[in-house]
């Protein structure tokens, strides 16, 4: 499968923190203080300088006005998620939308901060007064359009942004400006995994209960197991702490292989997956780059930085004033194939050579 999207560059580095301005504040009065002149020059210096202190602070305030402020607000840390905010960093850079000149970034991250995404979000709004946020992922997204309180959102990593109710497809009521979809490749999985593990007839897919993404591709993934033959289990996770044991869980009912329906919680708890699943000596496959290179057997899907970037696009558009009304979200159709030569050794699973062609890359 090659793909059609070039290569992106090297990413920069990208400050997090508020803009570095030297603030301006005049000297208090001395105790004692020493006239140089008549009183009426000594009141008269005080009324300029209170003047320019004036002029100063209306044109801090102004250059300050010029500055963009974008919240991002990611549910869980993961390499999914890093990719697609670094997609969306670098095509705003890409179009003189800069970090520290004329743009400032706020993360918030969830599982790093330990906090609830609504309290983050209400922070952004309310407490940092944030211009737009961008949300990775649908329950992010979800999130970002109950606060916005007349904000625009940016998405990405949503399969469809009027899932489960987030937006009611009207995209003239502003809420929503812009973003890119990432839609779940279930034909090209399924067949990929009949080449990759034919003998394999029960298949468990992992899913989050809480993200409508994770619940809709599960429904997708298991119509596509059972037209192709398979015997689908199904098990759904509420938190970090359910993920190994589920994985457990799913192996112990009978599945031969692991299949992961899209969901930043699972990318950032794919540790307790691996492990679970390496002591049973069963193969997973995932859904982005960074899955196969944590150790996933093989993953199938879209690069999520393309997808990022394609969000980024947009929002470059959005914030020179375009009206991108009529088409404000990007549909992400390149799927690619990742694979791991690691896990492949590890599981004794020989990878077909014409898998090996088509792959986009193989982790060794």
């Amino acid at each position: 499968m090659e793909s059609s999207l070039r290569t992106l560059g090297t990413t920069p580095s990208y400050s997090w923190g508020p803009r570095t301005v030297k603030a301006l504040r005049s000297p208090g009065p001395a105790p004692y203080p020493i006239l140089l002149g008549p009183m009426k020059k000594h009141i008269a210096g005080k009324a300029v300088l209170a003047a320019v202190a004036v002029v100063l602070t209306v044109l801090l305030s102004a250059c300050q006005r010029d500055v963009i402020v974008v919240g991002i607000l990611e549910p869980n840390l993961g390499e999914s998620i890093e990719d697609a905010r670094t997609g969306f960093l670098q095509a705003l850079d890409d179009a003189d939308f800069r970090a520290g000149e004329n743009v400032r970034f706020l993360r918030r991250n969830g599982e790093f901060r330990e906090q609830p995404l609504d309290e983050l979000a209400a922070e952004l709004i309310d407490d940092e007064g944030v211009d737009y946020l961008f949300a990775l992922g649908t329950p992010a997204l979800r999130v970002a359009v109950e606060a916005a309180h007349g904000k625009q959102v940016f998405f990405t990593m949503s399969g469809d942004a009027t899932i489960d109710g987030v937006a009611d497809g009207d995209w003239g009521h502003g809420t929503i400006a812009a973003g890119a979809a990432s839609p779940v490749p279930v034909t090209e999985l399924m067949a990929v995994l009949r080449r990759l593990l034919p003998e394999v007839s029960v298949v468990g897919i992992l899913f989050d209960r809480l993200d409508a993404d994770s619940r809709a591709g599960v429904e997708l993934l298991s119509s596509g197991a059972a037209r192709a033959g398979l015997q689908v289990i199904t098990t759904g996770v509420t938190d970090a702490g359910e993920v190994a044991q589920a994985a457990t869980q799913a192996i112990a009912q009978g599945a031969e292989l692991l299949v992961l329906s899209p969901s930043p919680l699972l990318d950032a708890e794919f540790g307790g997956i691996r492990s679970s699943s390496d002591s049973a000596r069963i193969p997973v496959v995932g859904w982005s780059e960074g899955l196969a290179k944590a150790g996933a057997l093989a993953s199938v899907g879209i690069d999520f930085e393309d997808n990022g970037r394609l969000a980024g696009l947009l929002a470059a558009r959005v914030l020179r004033g375009e009206d991108v009304g009529t088409e404000p979200v990007a549909t992400e159709n390149v799927t690619h194939l990742w694979l791991s030569g690691r896990a492949a050794e590890r599981l004794g699973v020989p990878l077909p050579a014409d898998l090996i062609d088509e792959a986009r890359e193989i982790f060794r």
